[in-house]
């Protein structure tokens, strides 16, 4: 198994996105925790964390990792609900995901930076996403950069 369950735990904060949740202005200061659930496991904790009406909501679901993508699911009633997601670039500070269309969420792009990176600006975050010739200047460009 590739190191990205282990990379990728801890809390990231959503920066750029293309996601309505998020492009709405109904909610704010997004972000994502990941978790392993155990050392072996292929699954992950993960927990959506914002900001609707001055008080603090979450989403709780849970990863499985497998074929180098993620399958989410929700808990609880949003046990129902299923996502497929995957990495487009990753390193210590900067996230990059893309998600696909579900019965309930269109298909779209978050870009994450680690909570307290020293990565503060929007344009150093460009810069690493494009120095890895895996995302478009244009792709950067059709998303709404938060905060």
């Amino acid at each position: 198994m590739d190191d990205t369950l282990k990379r990728i735990e801890g809390t990231w904060e959503i920066v750029a996105t293309n996601f309505p949740m998020w492009t709405s202005g109904k909610n704010h200061n997004p972000q994502i925790s990941y978790s392993k659930v155990s050392e072996d496991s292929s699954y992950l904790t993960d927990t959506v964390q914002f900001e609707k009406n001055d008080k603090i909501r979450k989403i709780i679901g849970r990863d499985l990792y497998q074929g180098g993508k993620f399958i989410w699911r929700g808990k609880g009633i949003l046990k129902l609900l299923k996502s497929e997601w995957s990495v487009i670039y990753l390193s210590d500070d900067v996230l990059m995901i893309e998600f696909e269309k579900s019965m309930v969420t269109p298909s779209g792009i978050d870009v994450l930076v680690r909570k307290n990176s020293k990565i503060d600006s929007r344009q150093e975050v460009s810069d690493i996403l494009l120095k890895t010739n895996k995302v478009e200047k244009s792709t950067l460009d059709e998303l709404l950069w938060l905060n």
